[in-house]
């Protein structure tokens, strides 16, 4: 919102309104709310793709389950 309140002179839209009868009908929450959540949509859509991006980690390959089982079972066996 830093660029809002560049271009604008505040700091987010809240002021924006109308006053209808007696009341005051306050646009400007709306507007600041949708650009919020348009900011953070771009940033979630950013993290995406840079996970994406990156290459898969793979882990060390060692000896699976069954074989440490196995292994297991024959020094108990040898015993």
């Amino acid at each position: 919102m830093s660029i809002i309140a560049a271009i604008f002179g505040q700091p987010n839209f809240d002021s924006i309104g109308f006053d209808l009868g007696d009341s005051r009908v306050q646009v400007g929450r709306a507007i600041t709310a949708i650009v919020d959540f348009i900011i953070a949509l771009f940033c979630f859509f950013v993290v995406e793709a840079y996970d994406k991006m990156k290459p898969p980690v793979e882990e060390e390959s060692g000896p699976s389950e069954v074989e440490l089982l196995t292994e297991i079972r024959d020094a108990l066996r040898s015993r």
